[in-house]
């Protein structure tokens, strides 16, 4: 049996209908295609400080490459 393909999905905003819209259709696809998607999100792309934008990004640095076949 070939093993799952593992895909990362990297948002921002995801409150908004449109990135809702996005996510439905991913996920559909990905599993369509027998793969798993792990989701890294931050809760707003854009913040008031710098200092917030920074600390809400640093979500990001959690994806390790090396163990996803795919980055969106």
């Amino acid at each position: 049996m070939t093993p799952r393909k593992r895909v990362a999905l990297l948002l921002g905003h995801v409150e908004e209908s449109y990135q809702s819209s996005f996510i439905k259709g991913f996920f559909e696809q990905m599993f369509t295609y027998n793969c798993d998607v792990c989701v890294f999100a931050m809760y707003n792309k854009y913040q008031e400080t710098e200092e917030r934008e920074k600390g809400e990004s640093v979500i990001f640095s959690l994806v390790n490459p090396a163990l996803f076949d795919g980055i969106v």
